[in-house]
């Protein structure tokens, strides 16, 4: 087949050689050698390994996730949201501004993700039961959980708290969907234990003000290391302290509230009002 001054049928990609099997050549201006077609499949086979170097190579050199993270944890807690900036952030991950973009788009995203890291590893390090088992007494599962949370409030490197802290003094409002969903099965796990010891006779009321309460008394320790930064900073011993003090004091307003339940009798339902 002739076309364009050539009886030479196209070369198959995976053989060159393959279009000599076409024929002897009857137009012979323009006739593709052996040496044409093997000098043009050495170029095309040459081409394919520098393309493959080339992304090796940006993948070994681009950031993990991981290590964007790692830094954008410290920076919020140091500076906050509003004072970070995301080129100290890639700074000390060693990343290019692009990788931030390619794994989370935004500023606003990575802020939230940093937050959850550091609120995971605060979890992992101090458990919300505090180590008590399930089907311990309830005092002993207050005394847990109340454990739990004035040790990470008051954790010289909790980075979980020290991004509150800056969100509270200047909100932006980013981290409240993300901290309702994490902190909402602790509030959960902290009022069943409350209910149970306030008895079937307490209100509703009495457990939301005691998870109040608590909540207070054991976030309390985190202002006051921030407010003391160039004082004294609380220790293991000081954080034991508080534990017991907390725990000590809760369950005696605890078991106040239930007496006084008690007092008031059973609970009236509308058929008895009738």
């Amino acid at each position: 087949m002739s076309q364009g001054g050539h009886c030479f049928g196209e070369p198959n990609r995976c053989n060159p050689m393959r279009g000599m099997a076409h024929g002897p050549c009857v137009a012979g201006a323009g006739v593709p050698t052996i040496k044409n077609i093997e000098l043009k499949w050495t170029f095309e086979l040459s081409s394919m390994p520098m393309v493959m170097a080339v992304k090796t190579t940006t993948k070994r050199v681009c950031p993990t996730r991981d290590e964007l993270l790692e830094a954008a944890c410290r920076v919020f807690a140091a500076k906050g949201f509003r004072e970070a900036t995301i080129a100290e952030i890639c700074q000390r991950a060693k990343a290019n501004i692009a990788a931030v973009n390619y794994h989370f788009h935004d500023k606003e995203a990575l802020y939230v993700e940093a937050w959850r890291l550091a609120f995971a590893r605060s979890l992992k390090a101090h458990p919300p039961d505090g180590g008590v088992p399930a089907d311990a007494p309830a005092a002993r599962r207050l005394g847990g959980r109340i454990a739990s949370l004035i040790r990470r409030a008051g954790s010289g490197d909790s980075i979980e708290c020290e991004i509150i802290h800056n969100e509270m003094a200047i909100p932006t409002g980013l981290l409240a969907e993300v901290m309702r969903e994490a902190i909402e099965p602790l509030r959960l796990g902290l009022a069943d234990v409350i209910r149970e010891l306030l008895g079937r006779r307490a209100r509703e009321q009495d457990v939301e003000l005691c998870q109040m309460s608590i909540r207070s008394q054991c976030l309390d320790p985190m202002f006051a290391r921030r407010h003391r930064r160039e004082g004294r900073e609380l220790t293991g011993g000081d954080l034991e302290a508080v534990i017991d003090h907390v725990t000590r004091f809760s369950l005696a307003g605890i078991a106040c509230l239930r007496h006084a339940a008690d007092a008031r009798g059973p609970k009236r339902t509308k058929q008895d009002l009738r």
